[in-house]
């Protein structure tokens, strides 16, 4: 599923003037950028209970939550497939994918056309290539010749982001022509992270409670909330003890988040037994959080924050 993108660029109103071949002979490229998005699966959590012939009202949530949207008592995907009617959102941790997609709507050939595609953000500027080494070369268009380019992209950066593509060739007459296009691509957060800091009963026991919330339209799967503790301490995920030993270790283990709902995660730090004295106290952080996340069709994120400190 594709799903083009604007560009920045002012196309011409139906009271301009200018023709189709004046188009044409101002820009002998067209450049379309469209978005490689997946089909989803329509999701709905189900609602876990107690076995139905023991209670009623456990009988009642359970069937209220088999209608025909839910093609599996224990998973939060059903059988139906819902197709992307937009272009959607970009979220930071994901991977941005699209197809570049460069057309001669002139009516001569173009020599040693290049195509160039950077991604533009508030701090940097990266280079984009599908890996294709033949991408690196000149190529010639004959007219309505077109070729493609897909594209992938894992965003770190919040934020506006730019997609900008620049094409140069050389027309029939020997004169080189230059073409750029910028495509406008808002990143936003995908959950907003609250940490606490809670002193244990020693001086070097600390517990860490992360509030998580889901900001993006669809449900998470949250499959690695885990600490990374700093050398000097050891962590233990106290939110995960009692999935360590269950049956159903896969279900309750992932955690689905709907839209705008928050969940809580909970670590006991304390100091390694053969850290020294020094060591503990001349650490000034606890560890950094790795937060990984399925959603739709299994499309991976992922965020790291800095290290915490004390």
């Amino acid at each position: 599923m594709s799903i083009s993108i604007a560009s920045t660029t002012t196309a011409p109103t139906a009271s301009t003037n200018t023709s189709v071949d004046t188009i044409k002979n101002n820009e002998p490229l067209a450049v379309r950028v469209m978005r490689l998005s997946k089909p989803a699966l329509y999701q709905n959590i189900p609602v876990y209970g107690e076995d139905e012939s023991s209670s009623s009202v456990a009988a009642f949530l359970t069937g209220q939550s088999h209608d025909i949207a839910i093609g599996s008592d224990n998973s939060v995907f059903s059988h139906l497939l819902v197709l992307p009617y937009s272009f959607g959102n970009v979220f930071l941790g994901e991977i941005f994918s699209a197809i570049v997609a460069l057309h001669n709507q002139s009516d001569q050939i173009l020599r040693d056309v290049i195509l160039k595609t950077d991604i533009q953000t508030a701090s940097q500027r990266i280079t984009l290539s599908s890996g294709d080494q033949n991408d690196l070369n000149k190529i010639e268009l004959a007219p309505d010749q077109s070729i493609s380019r897909v594209l992938q992209h894992e965003v770190k950066e919040l934020g506006n982001h730019s997609l900008v593509c620049t094409v140069t060739c050389i027309d029939q007459n020997g004169e080189k022509c230059n073409l750029k296009k910028v495509f406008k691509l808002p990143v936003g957060k995908p959950i907003d992270l609250k940490t606490r800091f809670i002193s244990g009963a020693t001086h070097d026991e600390y517990y860490i409670v992360a509030d998580i919330q889901n900001q993006t339209p669809s449900i998470l799967n949250m499959t690695t909330v885990a600490l990374e503790p700093s050398t000097a301490y050891t962590a233990i995920n106290l939110s995960n003890l009692h999935h360590e030993n269950s049956e159903n270790s896969l279900c309750e283990s992932w955690r689905f988040i709907r839209p705008n709902e928050i969940t809580t995660y909970m670590f006991y730090l304390k100091a390694r037994k053969d850290a020294s004295f020094d060591e503990i106290h001349s650490t000034t952080t606890l560890g950094k959080l790795d937060i990984v996340w399925m959603s739709g069709f299994g499309e991976r994120g992922r965020l790291q924050t800095n290290q915490l400190p004390k």
